[in-house]
């Protein structure tokens, strides 16, 4: 595989990140039906550190989701939280990723042009 296409798939995979983001949820029991067990939440205990939870579903006031791999069923008491955070997508942030795309991929042309063009 050519230089330019590993760096060419890399740099897709850094645009592709910078589209999506956590987005903060309400902590209370009727986030029911918002949380979708497709998408991952990060929740923040009170003590202890942050952690992603992948297919999500609140059950009662508990939020139930699987860490780690291979996964292991994990549960939080709703109360016991202090943040919860969904991964999901970002207009702004898709938008400053496309034109950075395109911004570099224009100078990159520029620069392939100066590199290959002919004595004057």
């Amino acid at each position: 595989m050519s230089s330019a296409r590993v760096l060419f798939l890399l740099a897709g995979f850094v645009m592709l990140s910078g589209c999506s983001g956590w987005h903060p949820t309400r902590l209370e029991p009727e986030i029911a039906p918002v949380i979708d067990a497709k998408s991952p939440v990060r929740a923040s205990p009170k003590s202890g550190p942050s952690v992603v939870l992948w297919n999500p579903r609140v059950v009662g006031d508990s939020l139930i989701g699987e860490v780690g791999a291979p996964p292991v069923r994990t549960a939080f008491a709703l109360h016991d939280l202090r943040r919860l955070d969904e991964l999901g997508y970002s207009r702004v942030r898709t938008g400053v990723a496309v034109l950075t795309g395109f911004g570099v991929g224009l100078m990159l042309l520029v620069f392939y042009g100066f590199a290959h063009a002919g004595p004057s």
